[in-house]
Formats: C-alpha cells, sequence, structure tokens
C-alpha cells in the first residue's frame, strides 16, 4: 500500500481536542442560562409543603424573562454546533488535500484532470446539517436539551428552596444539584407490610416476617426545627431514556461530539467515493480508548462505501483510506507530467471483515428490536443493505464450474466409480471407432472414383 502523508493518530488526538473544545463551549452556554435565570430570583420564592416549583406559577413577566433566556440558549448553542459542523467538514477536507499531495504531489491538485479528487462537497455538507434523526433535526435536538434545563432547574429548586434561607444560597445549591442531580435523592427502605410464615409439612400459620420495601426521598429543610428531613418524591419523575444524561448541559455537550465527529467522517467519506485510488477504510481503536467494548470487536478493513459514523455516542475510533500500491501511483504520477491521463489499478476491499459479520449474526435479534424501536446504532441504520445480506445472504447464480463442483461433491463413491467405468468404456469405444474408420480410410484410397474427404475431414 502507498505511504500517507500524515500521522492518523495525531490527526484523530486533534480532532478529539477539537470536539472537547466545541462540547465546552456548550457547557459555558448553558452555564451562563442558569446564572442569567437565578439572577432573576432577587428573594427565595416560597414554596407549600410537597409543592414542586414551577417557572409557570411566577409572575408573566418573569415567565417571558426566563422563556427568553431559553431561546436565546437554543439559539446560540444550534449555531455553534452547525459552526463546528462546518469547521470539521473543512478540515477533514485539508487532510484529504494533504493526502493527495503527499502522495501525487501538489500540481495534482491544480489540475483539471484530477478536479474530482478535490470537491469540497458542501450539497452533501448542507444535507447532514438539515437531517432528521427520528424526526428530530438539530434544531430540535437542542431545543430538547434546552427543554429539559427548564424541567430539571424546576427540581433543583424545589430541592434547594427547603434548604436554602437565602436567594444566594438557594442559587448555589440549584448549580450544585444540576451539576450532580443524584445528589436531590435517595432511596429509604420501609415496611411495605408483613408476610405469614407457613409450615411447610403441615401448612399451618407458624408466625409473620416484615416485607420491605423501598421509595425514593427528596431532601428538605423543615423550617419549624430548622433540620433537613426526607419527603416522599418519585424520582421516576425525573428520569431519562437509554444512553440520555440527567443533565441537560451534558446531553446538549454530547450532541456536539456526536455531530462534529460525524462531519468529520462524513466528509472524509464523500471525499474517497471520488478517488479511484483508495481501495477501502480501515478502522482502528484510538488513544483514548479506556477499556475493552465493541471498538476491539469491530476494527477492521472495511469497503469504501461503508459508512462509518462510530461505534457508538462520542466514539473516538478513526479511519485511513487503504490505497493502491506505490507502483500504481507511480503510474498516476507519470501520466500527470506527460499530460495524460491514467486510472490507478487494484483489487479493492468489497467484502466485510468476518468479525464484523459474526457480530451482526450474532446480534441479529438485538438488531431487529432496535429497528423496531427506532433506535438502531448509526452504522447499522446508515449500512442496512449490507447488514440485511449478512443475515439473510441472497443466493448467487453459481458458475458451471461451482455447479459441477457441487455435483462432485454430492457423488456417493459408487456413483463416482460408475461414472469413470461408463468414461473409460466411451474412451474404449472411440478409439475402436476412430481404428475401424481408418482402415476405410486406407481401402477408399486404392479408389481414385471415390470421395473421402469428409471421411478424412472427420477422423
Amino acid at each position: 500500500m502507498a505511504k500517507q502523508g500524515s500521522d492518523p493518530k495525531k490527526i484523530t488526538l486533534a480532532r478529539i481536542s477539537r470536539t472537547e473544545a466545541y462540547a465546552e463551549k456548550v457547557r459555558l452556554m448553558f452555564a451562563r442560562t442558569v446564572n442569567d435565570i437565578l439572577a432573576l430570583n432577587k428573594t427565595m420564592p416560597e414554596l407549600d409543603e410537597g409543592v414542586m416549583f414551577s417557572f409557570d406559577g411566577e409572575s408573566i413577566k418573569k415567565q417571558k424573562e426566563v422563556e427568553a433566556l431559553l431561546r436565546r440558549l437554543h439559539s446560540a448553542v444550534t449555531m455553534a454546533i452547525e459552526q463546528g459542523i462546518k469547521l470539521e467538514w473543512e478540515q477533514a477536507n485539508q487532510e484529504c488535500d494533504k493526502l493527495i499531495a503527499s502522495v501525487f504531489g501538489k500540481k495534482v491538485m491544480e489540475s483539471p484532470e484530477f478536479s474530482a479528487w478535490m470537491g469540497r462537497n458542501s450539497a452533501a455538507r448542507d444535507a447532514f446539517i438539515s437531517r432528521s434523526e427520528n424526526g428530530l433535526n438539530l434544531s430540535d435536538r437542542v431545543w430538547k436539551s434546552v427543554r429539559q434545563l427548564r424541567d430539571e432547574m424546576e427540581v433543583a429548586m424545589t430541592v434547594s428552596i427547603g434548604e436554602g434561607e437565602s436567594a444566594s444560597s438557594m442559587s448555589r445549591k440549584v448549580r450544585e444539584y444540576l451539576n450532580n442531580p443524584d445528589d436531590m435523592f435517595r432511596r429509604f427502605r420501609y415496611k411495605k407490610g408483613e408476610k405469614e410464615i407457613i409450615d411447610p409439612e403441615t401448612g399451618e400459620v407458624i408466625g409473620t416476617e416484615i416485607v420491605w420495601g423501598k421509595k425514593w426521598k427528596k431532601r428538605i429543610k423543615d423550617e419549624a426545627t430548622g433540620k433537613y428531613k426526607w419527603i416522599d418524591y418519585d424520582r421516576d419523575d425525573y428520569k431519562t431514556g437509554s444512553g440520555v444524561y440527567k443533565s441537560s448541559a451534558r446531553n446538549a455537550m454530547r450532541v456536539a461530539r456526536t455531530e462534529t465527529n460525524i462531519a468529520y467522517r462524513r466528509a472524509d467519506n464523500a471525499r474517497w467515493q471520488d478517488m479511484d485510488f483508495v481501495l477501502g477504510q480501515r478502522v482502528q481503536l484510538s488513544r483514548n480508548h479506556p477499556k475493552k467494548d465493541i471498538c476491539d470487536k469491530l476494527a477492521g478493513d472495511y469497503p469504501k462505501d461503508f459508512v462509518f459514523d462510530g461505534w457508538h455516542p462520542q466514539c473516538f475510533c478513526f479511519c485511513t483510506p487503504i490505497l493502491m500500491d506505490e507502483d500504481e501511483m507511480a503510474k498516476v504520477t507519470e501520466a500527470f507530467l506527460k499530460g495524460e491521463k491514467y486510472t490507478p489499478k487494484g483489487k479493492p476491499i468489497t467484502d466485510y471483515p468476518q468479525n464484523f459479520k459474526d457480530w451482526v449474526t450474532e446480534h441479529q435479534g438485538d438488531i431487529a428490536a432496535a429497528r423496531e424501536r427506532g433506535t438502531e446504532p448509526y452504522f447499522i441504520r446508515n449500512n442496512a443493505q449490507a447488514v440485511d445480506e449478512i443475515i439473510n445472504p441472497s443466493q448467487k447464480e453459481l458458475s458451471i464450474l461451482e455447479k459441477a463442483k457441487l455435483r462432485h461433491e454430492a457423488r456417493t463413491p459408487e456413483q463416482a466409480e460408475a461414472i469413470k467405468n461408463a468414461w473409460e468404456e466411451r474412451k474404449h469405444k472411440h478409439a475402436l471407432i476412430k481404428k475401424t474408420a481408418g482402415n476405410v480410410l486406407n481401402v477408399a484410397q486404392d479408389y481414385g472414383e471415390i470421395d473421402y474427404s469428409e471421411l478424412q475431414s472427420a477422423i
């Protein structure tokens, strides 16, 4: 395979660093909005026992101020992620430019004959930004986190109002709880009831035992005593789905990481499709891989049309193009210097690695269930045809030789021996016929008036 100009591991580390910068920018936007909303409380709100705080219960003026701050956050985060996507798309294109320059020289990049290799695929980038996932576009996904911030602030303020003594102390507590949502709750064991103990031999009741249950409670301050206490609270009302954080900021940061990561990979993939010297792609582990997981199981060489967005959310595995050998690359360069066009030759990777096939086969039940829910991973959704072919291989038309091989393998020893004997018999019969025809020809040659040309041709 031909050499590549840049170190892919350094490129990946730089991409991870940029991704974290995008995520940190989003975190700061959320933190700033929390501070701005809390600053609207000049005095400590009052709540009745067991009542949840709600912004809807505040004055119309304050409600409008809160909504304006949330809308501002939504707009700023959406624009920041879109900007990150465009930056990563361009960064991937620049790395592709470096690859071409390192292999063929910089002059190729300016030649119209090789313009197909230099496209930026801006239409594909814009389509990526505006795409929908499970019915939600980028703006919708950001808004989901923004609405979550409002909900979690109401829960945090409910708990903090019960603990604080001033608006400033309440604000401090709210920020603490937003950073650690589980601190607002604790699970207690309580006596649920009693059940009878039955003697297994006599069937008689010989006593009772306590049945223990567990319930979630939230912590508040008892204004009468000044002490803290726990009141019943169904924490299931404050739950998230699988793969979703209880922190709205962390969810928005996850969107930023995922979108910018995928953008870089999609830009790479789009460019490689136009490069006939790219035979496939190699998916590798990053240095930031802390423990063995699906990334280890699925690393390998894939066809170049395999769409790799990551094996899981916030996946930092990286792809490198598998190139043709240096001799073919040299022919391309030589043709370019002569003002000619040469299409490099090489065997593209068309089959998927066995470890990927094994994983798909082993998890086909999980894949079907995830598809039913609409929660299948990106690499399953984006490569559905290949995955389906692995699960249910189509019957390809066999060649004549393949069919003959199957027939041969299906024969019994007796059948094979019978065919061999029949073949020997045909050979013997053919030789006898040919010998007889030769004798007839020898006799016919003594008679000049006989035309024996056809017999001679047949023999």
